[in-house]
């Protein structure tokens, strides 16, 4: 495995897309001061991963990105791809030639890619594990590293060896299996103490499934019988309004009788009248004639006394009718409403 490319665009003095070509017989960068000799390093390192800004010489990551000039604009992003020779297959992917690319934009918003396919930093961090390439390895010292290597204590210096030994990759899974295995038990515990919680809460749930049932049936029961008793009382409702329909009806047909009885006592009482009036002049025109005939005046004042007598018959009837029809009148009013 070795380096073949490195394409920088947007990053610190990188304003343009550069492509660095490093060929057979390259060992060293050169150039005068503040040509960006650093800022190659610093890319590098960037785009394995590195997550402090201190170490990229910034305050904060979004100071990476191409800050513009007097004659030109800030860049919008800052893009890093690192390409790499994997015929050995050092890393642990089928592919020849490898891309590592990390994107930054201004929002703060960064994403990694592996060979143009969006990754995580750490599968990043993972592929390079045990091979000597990282943030934290020795492949990449940056100014003053290496005294600080050289003044390191033993136990410091032992990151280094692990790292070239190549079980710097063991290290960390079994790190992060122990982390695992430390949450597993950590949730074993809670699983527990949860099933304990719930077998207490069984027995009151039992009994309040009882009590629901039991209820349920009773609610059961009780729409039941209140459905019953609305029918019978319907029923019953039905049978009073067919009978005071009914009643209703006789009175009607009693009050169109007494209406028409009423009729005809009016009528009777014209012709009555008629005839009184008519009894009248004929008395008197006999009256006229009393002294000459006695026995026809007698008779004529017993047809009056008659008449009077019937007509007194007819008003007292008329009177009963009257009553009759009043009364008819307020029940039917009390079955209207």
């Amino acid at each position: 495995m070795f380096l073949k490319k490195l394409e920088i665009h947007g990053f610190k003095s990188f304003a343009d897309k550069t492509e660095l070509l490093f060929e057979p017989g390259i060992t060293a960068v050169v150039g005068p001061n503040g040509c960006g000799k650093t800022n190659v390093s610093d890319s590098i390192r960037w785009v394995l991963g590195e997550q402090s800004s201190k170490g990229m010489r910034a305050q904060d990551m979004t100071q990476v990105i191409f800050n513009g000039t007097d004659q030109r604009k800030p860049s919008a992003f800052s893009e890093v791809s690192l390409v790499l020779s994997n015929e050995d297959h050092t890393l642990p992917l089928d592919y020849n030639e490898i891309a590592i690319t990390r994107r930054l934009f201004r929002s703060g918003e960064s994403e990694y890619l592996i060979n143009k396919v969006p990754s995580r930093l750490k599968d990043v961090r993972e592929m390079f594990m045990g091979t000597g390439v990282g943030v934290s390895a020795y492949s990449v010292l940056a100014q003053g590293q290496m005294d600080a290597i050289l003044n390191a204590k033993p136990t410091e210096r032992r990151a280094i060896f692990e790292e070239a030994a190549g079980i710097t990759k063991y290290k960390a899974r079994k790190a992060e299996a122990l982390r695992k295995l430390d949450s597993t038990e950590q949730n074993l515990v809670r699983v527990a103490d949860i099933i304990s919680e719930l077998q207490r809460q069984i027995s009151t749930l039992e009994r309040q499934a009882k009590q629901a049932e039991k209820y349920r049936q009773f609610k059961e029961t009780l729409n039941k019988l209140q459905i019953q008793i609305q029918i019978a009382k319907r029923t019953t409702l039905q049978v009073s309004l067919k009978d005071l329909h009914h009643s209703m009806h006789q009175v009607k047909e009693r009050w169109n009788e007494a209406h028409a009885s009423s009729h005809g006592l009016e009528a009777e009482d014209k012709r009555l009248r008629s005839k009184l009036a008519e009894a009248e002049e004929f008395l008197a025109a006999e009256r006229e004639q009393a002294y000459k005939v006695d026995s026809e005046v007698e008779v004529a004042q017993g047809r009056v006394e008659g008449a009077r007598q019937h007509r007194g018959m007819l008003s007292d009837r008329r009177q009963t009718n009257d009553r009759e029809i009043t009364e008819a009148e307020v029940k039917l009013e009390q079955l209207k409403a």
